[in-house]
């Protein structure tokens, strides 16, 4: 994204270092592996339940339920752009009993907006595995006459102000993704941020919005149902479950590329051998078919990644905080 945050930079390209290059080997169990898991597992997301990091999260708590013997208890910890999630994270005992998946906002983006962080998202975590990434998608409701990118940007410039767009709060991907498409288009489009993103998709419905920047599975349904209407994906390639669907570049604005990463990330210190075993273990289910075509029905590309596997997207692609 097109937009100076160099903390952000620093902080996004050594945690995706670590995510995507992660150092651990697959040794045999041992040490604190031994009797690893031995009761259940807590996963926090930092977001209330009802967004798109829940697509991602359930099924694979519910994978690695079956593996382990033990529930991974999928825990919603939502408020104050994942703050309170990330803080209670880092400090909560380092015997891989506590995770979080976290998105950029948690790792690259609040170290840009906050002067003070209750959690440093380098040194506070051990990096685990990176999941996968995906597009968000640019909807608008049936009620206003905007069909296409053009469209929106034509009313913006024509009537500046007049257009409103939905977001699941400051700081989030589907917030910074509309303030790069206002910077590059030269438009003028009120931001009225949310709690939940179940709030923002309701209202954008009901005509109170008229936009937003969504992940793709929260509305695929809205969409089939013809109560919301696509206008573009924010990566940088046509989505399959939605083909017909134009990338924002091709769409008019050239270099517009925006993607939300979710990542898993276990308390500082926790044993190695623990993170290894848990990076092996996600790894093996996220190669699975029926989780990769469960996730690609949400437009998540998976990604996975140890020391000797890193050919998921270069961490200076990502340097920027947008994605």
């Amino acid at each position: 994204m097109n937009m100076h945050l160099p903390r952000a930079r620093r902080y996004t390209l050594f945690a995706l270092l670590a995510i995507i290059g992660l150092g651990v080997g697959f040794a045999p169990r041992c040490g604190h592996t031994q009797s690893y898991p031995s009761k259940p597992i807590r996963l926090v997301l930092p977001y209330p339940a009802g967004g798109g990091i829940d697509l991602v999260a359930r099924p694979l708590a519910e994978r690695l339920t079956e593996i382990f013997g033990q529930t991974v208890i999928v825990d919603n910890r939502g408020g104050a752009s994942g703050l309170l999630a990330m803080q209670q994270v880092a400090a909560a005992p380092a015997d891989g009993y506590t995770l979080v998946l976290a998105l950029n906002t948690q790792i690259a983006v609040n170290p840009g907006l906050f002067s003070k962080l209750p959690y440093d998202p380098v040194k506070d975590f051990a990096p685990v595995v990176l999941i996968g990434s995906a597009p968000y998608l640019l909807a608008t409701n049936t009620k206003v006459p905007l069909k296409t990118l053009a469209d929106i940007i034509a009313l913006a410039k024509t009537e500046p102000g007049k257009l409103s767009y939905a977001s699941s709060g400051n700081g989030s991907g589907a917030h910074l993704s509309m303030e790069m498409l206002k910077s590059m288009a030269h438009i003028d489009v009120i931001h009225i941020p949310y709690k939940t993103t179940a709030t923002s998709v309701h209202d954008v419905i009901a005509g109170d919005v008229q936009m937003l920047f969504v992940t793709i599975g929260t509305v695929r349904e809205f969409i089939k149902a013809s109560m919301l209407i696509p206008i573009a994906v924010s990566g940088a390639k046509r989505v399959a479950s939605l083909p017909d669907v134009p990338t924002m570049a091709e769409s008019g604005l050239p270099g517009f590329e925006s993607v939300v990463w979710y990542g898993i990330l276990a308390p500082a210190d926790t044993p190695k051998d623990i993170i290894s075993f848990l990076n092996k273990s996600m790894n093996a289910v996220i190669q699975e078919p029926a989780f990769q075509a469960r996730l690609a029905n949400e437009s998540v590309e998976i990604s996975g990644g140890t020391l000797s596997n890193s050919s998921n997207t270069s961490p200076a692609n990502w340097s920027n905080g947008s994605k």
